[in-house]
Order: C-alpha cells, then structure tokens, then sequence
C-alpha cells in the first residue's frame, strides 16, 4: 500500500507528456547502461582478486568464485560480468 501511494504521490495517475517521454529515453539507453554496468563491476571485481590487500572477493561472475556455475547456468545468454 505504502509504495503504491508514494507511486501516485510522485508521477501521478497517469503519466504528464513529459515524464512520458523521459521514462521512454531511460528506456531506449537501458541496455547500454546494464552491459556497462556490467563490464564494470566484472573489471572492479578483477582488480581486487588480483589486489593482495583484498582478503577475498565474492562476486558469481569470477571462475573461481563458488556461485559461478549456479551463475552460468542460470543465466546462460549474460556476459561474464552480469
């Protein structure tokens, strides 16, 4: 109840022209932002398994990370970082 009426509060019941327009441009450029979101998170995990002040990394899209199987059977189409 309580999201749905902050929901209503901030947008409204319907949509304005504008905020239309702007959800649909977040939209449009959602897919490029998630697979650099990605390749980001894939490369900051790299940087500290590599790092020997970092005691230990636990992110499912590194081989050696436990939940990287559960992870590519799960997710078969992701790229290595998602």
């Amino acid at each position: 109840m309580k999201a749905r009426m902050e929901i209503m509060r901030t947008f409204g019941p319907a949509l304005s022209p504008l905020n239309a327009w702007l959800l649909l441009q977040g939209l449009e450029s959602l897919h490029v932002r998630m697979e650099r979101h990605c390749a980001n998170a894939f490369a900051v995990a790299k940087f500290l398994r590599d790092d020997p002040r970092v005691a230990w990394v636990n992110y499912p899209g590194l081989p050696d990370s436990k939940y990287f199987h559960w992870r590519r059977n799960t997710f078969r189409k992701a790229r290595p970082g998602c």
